[in-house]
């Protein structure tokens, strides 16, 4: 499928936007659809994850869809959720898939890192958002993954 994408983009290159966050977009949707086949343990999963994102669904596909939000990185806020307010767990998830829609939307449309850390980087907020980004991949490297290709 992405080889497709290539030669589309060579025949027709002038098939693009004009707004760049909009090129980026396409992109990711692409990529993101195309990836979830990769990663679906058959097709018949695959079209079935593509009904219900395009198709709606239940509120419950929403939740289960933010479940996916059951990190090691949130572990200790998980844990203190489920000793005072069990039923607040999906509040947590709901509030982190938001959140990470939020900054992807932001990222798409905004400047290149390179831009934002020259322009940004040096206050306060820009060394303290730096600061939680190292923090946050150096707990999601120590943990164990999962490997990938083990089905293949």
């Amino acid at each position: 499928m992405h080889g497709v994408a290539v030669i589309f983009e060579t025949i027709f290159p002038n098939a693009k936007f004009k707004w760049d966050w909009l090129n980026r977009l396409k992109t990711f949707v692409f990529v993101t659809l195309t990836f979830s086949i990769f990663r679906s343990d058959s097709l018949a999963d695959a079209w079935l994850l593509w009904s219900k994102l395009f198709a709606g669904g239940s509120h419950n596909f929403v939740i289960a869809m933010s479940n996916a939000f059951n990190m090691p990185e949130n572990y200790a806020l998980i844990k203190f959720m489920s000793m005072f307010y069990p039923a607040g767990q999906n509040i947590v998830f709901m509030s982190t898939l938001v959140l990470v829609l939020v900054i992807s939307a932001i990222l798409i449309r905004g400047k290149k890192a390179q831009d934002w850390i020259a322009t940004r980087g040096q206050t306060k907020f820009g060394s303290f958002v730096m600061a939680f980004l190292l923090l946050w991949s150096f707990i999601s490297l120590s943990q164990v993954s999962v490997f990938l290709y083990f089905n293949f």
